[in-house]
């Protein structure tokens, strides 16, 4: 067995930027999310707060969430909840649908955003 062909793959993978969230980035996630607590909740069943319950909310559509009473803004914005528009509305949510209702300044650093997008995945993909 030739040892090369293995060893410069594993070499590969160690220098390959992992494209799968880690369990860290999610632990950091949850810490991130400390801040939207008090108005989001992200428990499924979990009735909503000022803002509505975010389980499931990675890569669902905007203004989905039963029982919630979202601004005309974001009902009529045609937004599909993915990384990259996550990843805008946590920077700036007026940018990406002028007139909601969301009352949020941001303080993330981007590696922040990041992990907090991780954790909304991990709690979206879950039961």
């Amino acid at each position: 067995m030739k040892l090369q062909p293995l060893l410069i793959g594993l070499l590969s993978l160690t220098c390959t930027p992992l494209l799968v969230a880690s369990p860290a980035d999610s632990q950091k996630g949850r810490v991130a999310f400390v801040r939207c607590m008090a108005c989001h909740g992200v428990k499924a069943g979990e009735p909503h707060k000022l803002g509505p319950n975010l389980h499931g909310v990675v890569g669902s559509r905007a203004a989905a969430a039963e029982g919630f009473a979202y601004s005309d803004a974001l009902r009529t914005a045609n937004i599909t909840w993915d990384e990259d528009t996550l990843r805008r509305w946590i920077v700036n949510p007026g940018a990406v649908a002028p007139g909601n209702s969301m009352a949020y300044v941001n303080t993330l650093s981007a590696a922040d955003i990041d992990a907090l997008i991780a954790y909304l995945k991990s709690v979206s993909a879950g039961p």
